[in-house]
């Protein structure tokens, strides 16, 4: 039998209290562990289920509804609650007249002139970002002025007018 424990009686002792030490330290870290699974478990049960529709809103006054989102998608906004299947369908119709007056307004503009770069740019802005009122503006001109576009000194950027920034 092999004895290597130290052969005088204060040592055993030292010993007895050190490992006692030690074994109320793992009897602690057990329970802190077990005490963290209890929680996380407890979380899984009581979290609510994930919402099917999310409506993000505007800011300012009334804060209207901006975008419709899935319940699990990652680019809703902050401002934002959760909402049925039926009031999604209703928000969603309620801008369906605003994208089709922008989409018949950009053609009407195509139909008149309007170069590419300036249709992409009112797209870019969207309804909401401006670029219907800017298309409605637009519409108000004739298809020679859209085509002419401003030719006065002060209209020009510096790249069409050849000049550098200084």
């Amino acid at each position: 039998m092999l004895d290597d424990l130290p052969p005088d009686l204060e040592r055993l002792l030292t010993l007895k209290v050190w490992h006692a030490m030690w074994l109320a330290r793992i009897d602690n870290k057990i329970a802190d562990i077990q005490r963290r699974e209890a929680e996380h478990e407890h979380g899984e049960r009581v979290r609510p289920a994930r919402p099917e529709w999310i409506v993000q809103f505007g800011i300012g006054t009334g804060r209207p509804p901006v975008q419709v989102h899935a319940g699990d998608c990652y680019a809703a906004g902050n401002r934002r609650r959760a909402i049925d299947r039926d009031e999604a369908r209703r928000l969603l119709t309620a801008s369906r007249g605003n994208a089709s007056a922008f989409s018949k307004a950009l053609a009407d503009l195509k139909k008149k002139g309007l170069s590419g770069a300036l249709l992409q740019q009112i797209v870019e802005a969207g309804i909401d970002g401006g670029g219907l009122e800017t298309a409605g503006a637009l519409l108000q001109a004739s298809s020679s002025e859209i085509k002419s576009g401003c030719r006065r000194r002060s209209c020009r950027s510096p790249r069409a007018s050849g000049s550098r920034a200084r």
